[in-house]
């Protein structure tokens, strides 16, 4: 699973996975992919969000 929550060592909001113990229940919360660090993503605030898959 992907979503976007509060890094609670930083508070950027960021990308995690998130392994699936079934199809619709997390088994742990999940591990942080990216976090906000480039100018760009900073411009109004810190803030990744909406993980896409192809």
């Amino acid at each position: 699973m992907t979503f976007s929550a509060f890094a609670p060592e930083d508070n950027l909001q960021s990308l995690y996975l998130a392994p699936l113990s079934n199809p619709w229940t997390a088994s742990a919360f999940g591990r942080r992919i990216p976090a906000p660090t480039l100018p760009w993503e900073r411009q109004d605030g810190g803030v990744n969000e909406g993980g896409f898959m192809p």
